[in-house]
């Protein structure tokens, strides 16, 4: 017995290390209130209106029925579904907002630290390369301040999921279906949970094949043929979300970048390095403040090394490639995040997208992971460079444990506090439908109003109580669906308390009618024309626009080409191999 467990730790002290990392890191968030950080109360909110849609028939949600002050906000149509889709489980359980948050940002450390070691396992590395391995990703200024500052459990998601994906692209070859599933199902979670990081993902993991295509033999090239149907498979299946986003890019206001108010969102070239880490400055103050994260000095060190081992030829033939692949991609990505690239944000706009140029942080972060990897050799030389790549590693990891690995501080709210916040929670109105007038509708807070033609709800700008000019007896009212009976002297528009956007039907006796969404008084606002007497209006939000049908539609393609794939890849495999 004892020689069992003797070797059961011989073998498996690695990862029993990585568990206890992964458990230190989390022991802040078993706890019933929610961190403080930069984004969970948005977050917060968004969870508990994803529930709301869903217990009103969205499916999937689109519609933040409660947000935007109770007048609602398609902020699901182009905002990311995966930690809301994780979250509803805990919050189903627990009816805590903040315990199921917590969960989630658990399940994303686990993920990166687990990742990140399992990445250098599908490489053959040894359990001590393994074991950097996940020090290095999960113990990261950026992967802590995603999570303990910024509290963006979206990100912190995409971070955690993104070693675990390319640990399962580099494996070679999916043999069993059951591998095929895995790797598709991580693809369709990591498609939906940073929009703004996938922006950079999607062609820095095409630009990872072709290189893997080039120093390929043809037996294994058959395998990256195989992933990247899979790939395809996993993009096809989430176009529910995209499709719409992109297509209807159109309807809303987009946040605007940091990059036109300042430069505040370009690091300093001291944060290659170090930077403060000032969770009070970023997180509380009302004016923009410079990020305070940086890429660490190990990172950089192991970069800077395996740039020299190039230029040496110390690293394997094989991997030269691969490694001048990573250390390029975190040059371009270093000048980028620099403010001399400043004109690059503000004349291309697919890189203006992005919003803030420190977002790219994980790039060379994910990168240095992969260095480390192709330096196990050096490593192991035992000498000055081996030294202190292995100090640095352990020296900033102690570091990170003691200071950066908790939060700041808590907070907690009741449970109706989260479902009837106000604000929308986007900086500069972001993702509202245009033509909605938020300091003019704002004024305006009753559910239903009912205004005679050639009248106005107010008669001057200091008149508080609006003038309703009708009867009015609400039947239902959930923030999808809305129900009520009206009753006035006149023709009339009846003023209801919902922003407008397409997917919104409104009926007047069970009579389709058209919305009028252009009132000058009230723009943007679901407005609806009834003539005199008594009438039962009904409005509805229903996914239904063209772009949310086509999406449902190569959602379902997406799903059938990868279980029936296996027939497109023996196509492939002939015209390829």
């Amino acid at each position: 017995m004892k020689k069992s467990i003797k070797i059961f730790f011989n073998n498996n002290w690695s990862i029993i290390l990585v568990l206890i990392l992964c458990i230190f890191l989390s022991s802040a968030f078993i706890s019933t209130k929610l961190i403080a950080g930069h984004d969970t109360e948005v977050h917060g909110v968004r969870l508990a209106n994803y529930y709301l849609a869903i217990k009103q028939d969205q499916y999937p949600p689109q519609w933040a029925p409660n947000m935007n002050y109770g007048f609602g906000y398609p902020v699901f149509v182009y905002s990311y579904h995966l930690p809301y889709l994780i979250g509803l489980v805990p919050f189903v359980i627990t009816n805590s907002v903040e315990q199921a948050l917590n969960f989630v940002f658990i399940i994303s450390i686990f993920l990166g630290a687990f990742g990140a070691y399992f990445l250098a396992k599908t490489h053959k590395k040894s359990n001590f390369v393994s074991f950097l391995a996940s020090l290095v990703y999960a113990l990261s200024p950026y992967f802590l301040l995603t999570i303990y500052i910024r509290g963006a459990v979206a990100e912190a998601l995409f971070l955690g999921l993104l070693p675990v994906t390319f640990a399962l692209i580099v494996k070679k070859g999916f043999s069993k279906f059951y591998e095929k599933l895995i790797f598709f199902l991580i693809l369709c979670a990591l498609l939906l949970s940073h929009h703004v990081a996938l922006m950079v993902f999607l062609p820095l993991t095409a630009g990872w094949l072709v290189v893997s295509w080039k120093i390929s033999q043809p037996n294994v090239r058959k395998n990256i043929i195989q992933q990247s149907l899979i790939i395809f498979s996993s993009i096809f299946a989430t176009a529910f979300y995209w499709i719409p986003a992109l297509l209807g890019s159109s309807l809303i206001e987009v946040s605007g970048s940091s990059i036109g108010v300042g430069d505040s969102g370009f690091l300093k070239i001291n944060q290659l390095w170090w930077s403060l880490w000032d969770c009070q400055q970023f997180c509380y103050s009302s004016v923009m403040r410079p990020v305070p994260t940086f890429l660490g000095f190990a990172s950089l060190f192991i970069l800077i090394v395996t740039l020299f081992a190039l230029i040496t030829k110390k690293i394997d033939k094989i991997r030269q490639i691969q490694a001048f692949f990573w250390v390029g991609i975190s040059l371009i990505t270093f000048f980028l995040m620099l403010s001399m690239s400043y004109f690059l944000w503000n004349t291309l706009p697919i890189i203006g997208m992005i919003e803030f140029p420190w977002l790219l942080l994980w790039v060379p972060t994910i990168a240095s992971v992969f260095c480390l990897i192709y330096l196990e050799k050096l490593i192991f030389e035992k000498g000055l460079i081996s030294l202190i790549i292995i100090g640095l590693i352990f020296g900033q990891s102690a570091f990170a444990l003691l200071f950066w690995g908790h939060p700041d501080r808590y907070i907690s709210k009741l449970s109706e506090d989260w479902f009837e916040f106000g604000d929308i929670s986007q900086n500069y109105d972001g993702l509202l439908p245009k033509g909605f007038d938020s300091h003019k509708n704002l004024k305006l807070n009753e559910n239903v109003v009912i205004r005679l033609d050639g009248s106005k709800t107010f008669d001057n700008i200091r008149q508080e109580e609006p003038n309703n000019q009708g009867k009015i007896e609400i039947l239902e009212w959930t923030g999808t669906k809305m129900k009520y009976k009206v009753e006035a002297s006149q023709s009339a528009n009846v003023i209801q308390k919902t922003t407008y956007f397409p997917g919104w039907h409104s009926s007047v006796d069970n009579k389709t009618v058209e919305n009028i969404t252009d009132d000058i008084e009230f723009p943007g606002r679901v407005i609806i024309p009834i003539l005199s007497g008594k009438h039962v209006i009904e409005s509805v939000y229903k996914s239904d626009t063209n772009f949310q049908e086509l999406g449902k539609f190569v959602s379902a393609i997406g799903i059938l080409m990868f279980f029936g794939y296996s027939r497109i890849f023996k196509i492939l495999h002939k015209i390829f191999i």
